[in-house]
């Protein structure tokens, strides 16, 4: 699957523009939005710009590329909580006005470089790069962080995940 330059409405707050789901089924049953790139998209308005995952799918969705997409004044830019997306690639994106630029429980996967997360308007502790209860060992680089850089200022990872050469407001993360 390859979505490329889409504008994507989202129908209410709880709509996904693009939901990327797998399931082991068999023969025609069987589901998967793996291996799927999603390039140079807009997505606007209340709702999900990206879900991976779905909660009657909850297989991990492996090696998805999220690349040079717009995500303005979405609920969610990208959700993925209902399994553990595995090597996703989510880079050179721009999430402005979003409430939460990532919230996903990735593992293995790439966060940048060249994403830009302007200011979002979560609560304390998310709303940034959310990636708790993932399988960790992602690789978070080269983006640039709106808000407070630290876990109380919505950016948060996972065990063995490294956060390095991202700038913020306290200068270059290492």
């Amino acid at each position: 699957w390859r979505f490329v330059n889409i504008l994507f409405g989202m129908l209410d707050a709880n709509a996904a523009g693009i939901e990327i789901v797998r399931n082991a089924a068999s023969g025609d049953d069987e589901r998967d939005g793996s291996h799927c790139s999603v390039l140079g998209c807009r997505f606007g308005g209340a709702g999900i710009g990206i879900r991976g995952t779905a909660t009657s799918f909850t297989e991990n969705p492996f090696n998805v590329e999220i690349v040079g997409n717009k995500f303005n004044a979405c609920t969610y830019g990208i959700l993925c909580t209902a399994a553990q997306p595995n090597s996703w690639n989510i880079s050179h994106n721009v999430f402005q006005g979003c409430t939460n630029a990532i919230t996903a429980k990735l593992q293995a996967s790439l966060v940048g470089p060249g994403n830009v997360v302007y200011g979002f308007t979560a609560a304390a502790s998310s709303g940034g790069i959310d990636l708790r209860s993932g399988g960790g060992n992602n690789f978070v680089t080269g983006n640039n962080l709106g808000g407070t850089y630290s876990n109380a200022g919505g950016y948060n990872g996972e065990s063995g995940d490294q956060w390095q050469g991202n700038f913020g407001s306290g200068g270059v993360t290492t």
